[in-house]
């Protein structure tokens, strides 16, 4: 005997498969939320432990810079007690020079006071000379007037001896008288004559006496002033000798201050090298733990894929969809699928073509987003039927079936950090770099003939941290997903566009991907009519320029 109606429980099993359904659709979103979450964690996790080996190297240089250091203190030390016994024996040296100095220089200002004395003297002589020259010359001429005196009696005698003779007996009395006088005036000539040589004899000794007196003063003029200029040396000298004595004592002194505190900074970076080796020790024991964690990521994703091998199992179980349904699985690949993950909400380019494509059709479009590789998953299993913003390749034959091409690939472009010394001018440049790439996403095949290390990301937005912090060297993107993320995370003055540019000779074009598990024959088949129909009466651009 049945208890419900055929009715009844055909409503309640498919209540029941609904709620499954929803049940699995949460479980899918719950995953790939997990899976961007872990993309990002392992962004920050690599990035903790680029710094923290940063931080191991930065401890291990600075540990051997502290030993080094500490050798250097060693030898500072050492010279600074050898310098303060020198600086206490130049202050004793200076200081005895600086005694010396004043001591010579007090000598030489008495003998310029002694010279100075006898300069005096001398010339006091000298004017007594000059004096006496004087007098001598008066008594020279006194003594050519007594000769002319002298020559006139002999000639007044002379006169008079011949009026004696003339006078006979007469005069011969006044003869006598005349012969004497003129003796007399021979006999002063004689002496006159003697009396001039002697006046000769001491002009000639006084004139002699004069000039040697007169090189006298002058020398000793001349030495006083060596002299004075020797004395101004000594003062100079003396200055020196003095402010050098109080620097000599200014640096023993000082010294004593100096190796003290040399001394406490040597146990200091004894202490801070310790510290220092302690430190290291630890950061090497973070970036262990760091290590693990990272190990302990890839273990989180590989438990991901698990669960969502099982929440694909539950969707092949329980999930039963209505033919009138095409599920769309793609990952956010902005702007041509844009993703709130806070309102769920859906937008963007290609989002825009399909859904007019799709426009009145005799099915449902349901749109999931996931991470790429789940994308893939997804459609090979039948869980999705259309695999959005593909390009063509002979491999995918396999589980897909192409659409007409819908779009052309806009030009690689090349970012690089604002930071950063990196520029691109070709491809060549790429070379030995860090490069960051979409996730699942067939590039140029040029790229995968240079020697770069691939990074794969999800998200452009996790790609660009990855260049904002270091972890990558280059970011490769289409340039419209690439400028239009700049643009949204408002990164125009964090991250460069690099002027150069990658055309393919022959553009990839853009298709659907339509899953071959399900017949979907009727489905491209609306798709391409539909496209042909929006190129040619251009809402198609239309939609394309929207978002540029």
């Amino acid at each position: 005997m049945s208890f419900f109606k055929k009715s009844e429980l055909d409503h309640n099993d498919n209540a029941l498969k609904n709620s499954n359904k929803e049940l699995a659709d949460k479980y899918l979103e719950l995953i790939s939320g997990f899976s961007f979450s872990v993309d990002e964690l392992d962004v920050e996790m690599k990035e903790i432990l680029i710094r923290i080996q940063g931080l191991t190297a930065e401890s291990k240089r600075q540990a051997s810079s502290m030993i080094s250091m500490n050798d250097v203190i060693d030898v500072i030390y050492t010279t600074v007690q050898e310098s303060r016994k020198k600086a206490s024996q130049a202050s004793e040296i200076s200081n005895s020079t600086y005694e010396n100095v004043v001591s010579k220089r007090k000598k030489f200002e008495e003998i310029t006071k002694s010279l100075s004395e006898n300069g005096e003297s001398l010339n006091s002589a000298k004017k007594s000379f000059m004096e006496l020259e004087g007098k001598t010359k008066k008594a020279k001429a006194l003594v050519e007037r007594i000769e002319h005196i002298s020559a006139q009696t002999n000639l007044l005698a002379l006169n008079a001896s011949v009026e004696a003779a003339r006078a006979g007996v007469h005069g011969r009395g006044f003869s006598v008288i005349a012969e004497e006088v003129r003796n007399l005036a021979n006999e002063t000539s004689e002496v006159n004559k003697v009396i001039s040589g002697i006046i000769a004899e001491i002009i000639k000794s006084v004139d002699k006496s004069k000039n040697d007196v007169h090189q006298v003063v002058q020398n000793i003029g001349f030495q006083s002033a060596e002299i004075e200029n020797t004395i101004e040396d000594f003062a100079l000298i003396e200055h020196v000798s003095r402010d050098s004595s109080e620097m000599s004592k200014w640096i023993a002194d000082n010294s004593k201050d100096l190796e003290a505190s040399i001394y406490s900074a040597k146990e200091v970076i004894e202490k801070v090298t310790d510290s220092v080796d302690c430190s290291s020790d630890k950061i090497e024991e973070l970036s262990q733990a760091i290590k693990e964690e990272a190990i302990s990521t890839n273990s989180i994703k590989k438990r991901i894929e698990q669960l969502e091998q099982l929440n694909f199992q539950l969707m092949n179980k329980e999930i039963s969809r209505n033919d009138s349904t095409i599920v769309i699985a793609t990952s956010p690949y902005e702007p041509y699928f844009i993703y709130d993950e806070d309102s769920k909400e859906i937008a963007g380019m290609d989002y825009d073509i399909i859904n007019k494509a799709f426009e009145g059709a005799p099915f449902k479009v349901e749109f999931k987003m996931v991470p790429w590789d789940t994308s893939i998953k997804m459609v090979k299993n039948g869980l999705s039927h259309i695999l959005p913003a593909i390009s063509y390749d002979r491999s995918r034959e396999k589980y897909l079936k192409f659409s007409d091409s819908y779009r052309l690939q806009s030009p690689y472009g090349f970012y690089t950090c604002q930071s950063q010394m990196i520029h691109v001018n070709g491809l060549s440049d790429l070379e030995g770099k860090r490069i960051g790439v979409i996730s699942g996403y067939t590039y140029f095949p040029e790229l995968y003939q240079l020697n770069v290390q691939l990074e794969e990301g999800n998200k452009e937005e996790i790609l660009f941290k990855k260049l904002q912090k270091g972890i990558l060297d280059i970011v490769i993107l289409e340039m419209e997903p690439g400028d239009y993320q700049i643009k949204k995370l408002n990164m125009e003055q964090l991250i460069r566009k690099e002027p150069y540019t990658f055309v393919l000779k022959n553009p990839e074009k853009t298709y659907l991907g339509f899953g071959t598990v399900k017949n979907l024959d009727v489905a491209c088949r609306v798709f391409n009519d539909k496209i042909r129909e929006m190129q040619k009466n251009g809402m198609l651009q239309k939609i394309i320029d929207h978002y540029k």
